[in-house]
Formats: C-alpha cells, sequence, structure tokens
C-alpha cells in the first residue's frame, strides 16, 4: 500500500486557515465541508501512519444530489438528509470538474456577448424611471392648465 498524505482546507465563513481534510467541519465555526470546498497539499509533507492509512477511505467523497451535504464515503446514506449514496451518484472530483465547466461555460458566454455589445452606445434607462418622467410632465401639464383655466377671484 503506498503512503497516505492528508491534504488540508479553509474555512470560507471564519477565515480558519490548513485544517486536516479529514476534518469535516471547521473546528472553530462548525460549518461543514461543503462543494465550494478546495483541498491542497501542506507545505511539510507528513505521511498518515499504517494504523491511520487502514481506517482511510481510497474513494472520493461523495455529494448528496438532494441537500448538496459532502459526506464521506464510508456512509451509504447522506447524513444530513438521509438519502441513499446509490441515489446520489456524484463524487467530489466530478463534481468539481463539472462546476469549473459550467464556469467557464458562463465566462465564454458573457466575454461573447460583451464582444456583441458596441463600446458607443449610450446605456438605456431604466423603464420605470422613464415612466416617472412622463408621468411627470404629464402632472405638470394638467396642473399648469387647470390654474390657467381656474376662475379669479
Amino acid at each position: 500500500m503506498g503512503k497516505i498524505i492528508e491534504g488540508l482546507w479553509d474555512c470560507p465563513f471564519c477565515g480558519n486557515k490548513r485544517i486536516r481534510a479529514g476534518q469535516k467541519t471547521c473546528p472553530d465555526c462548525g460549518h461543514p465541508q461543503d462543494e465550494n470546498t478546495k483541498f491542497y497539499m501542506p507545505d511539510e509533507i507528513k505521511y498518515v501512519s499504517e494504523e491511520e492509512a487502514e481506517k482511510i477511505s481510497r474513494n472520493p467523497d461523495w455529494q448528496c444530489s438532494f441537500c448538496g451535504s459532502l459526506n464521506s464515503d464510508d456512509l451509504n446514506v447522506c447524513k444530513n438528509c438521509g438519502a441513499t449514496k446509490e441515489d446520489s451518484e456524484r463524487n467530489y472530483f466530478e463534481m468539481r470538474q463539472q462546476e469549473e465547466e459550467k464556469k467557464r461555460k458562463k465566462e465564454e458566454k458573457k466575454e461573447s456577448c460583451q464582444k456583441n455589445i458596441p463600446q458607443n452606445t449610450p446605456k438605456k434607462k431604466p423603464l420605470l424611471r422613464r415612466v416617472l418622467l412622463i408621468l411627470g410632465i404629464f402632472a405638470a401639464i394638467i396642473f399648469g392648465m387647470m390654474s390657467c383655466l381656474a376662475p379669479k377671484m
């Protein structure tokens, strides 16, 4: 069996850094790892002991497609909602790949839309602003007509 190195992650909610990957929740704020959790290797390479390595699953974690919770591979049901692992077939690496692909497509679409818009075109005023301006002009005209037509005493 090969040597195992435990990765690290940072909590995006409280800013806690260098949390061991085996800890599924942040020790400071309790927020769990989720689909946005990114793992990285520690600066100092430290191998997991043989005894601990036997307890670690070699398969990736899986995400519940019903509630979005990230679950350890050794769980057969979601720890959050109880859905079965078979019902949620996306694992962490497939999910990360899909998220990156979505982000890339969104950025490409945004860039292509920006290329199609001429740079010198004036921005249109919002519809509500135009409607209010027209109503204000109309009200001023009516008020002016009423004051001219009103009998003077």
